[in-house]
């Protein structure tokens, strides 16, 4: 069993399309001990989890600037 396979994968199968893509895997497994990120039932995100993914999707929009405008991203901001 490898612990990455779908990512890999994932990885893989997204390559040839050249879009950018936010990995939050590191990100999760670096998280401080604390409550669970996933609950155990079902394996959806906590509360907790939400905020390490939506900090995650923050700082991967900022710096792909995949949300400014056209004009901004040419004149190079």
């Amino acid at each position: 069993l490898v612990r990455d396979a779908a990512t890999h994968r994932f990885d893989a199968a997204l390559a040839p399309t050249n879009l950018p893509r936010v990995d939050p895997l590191p990100d999760l497994r670096a998280a401080p001990p604390g409550p669970d990120l996933f609950f155990q039932r079902n394996v959806h995100l906590t509360p907790r989890g939400h905020q390490i993914m939506a900090e995650v999707l923050d700082r991967f929009l900022e710096r792909s600037e995949l949300l400014s405008e056209p004009e901004e991203r040419l004149r190079g901001r």
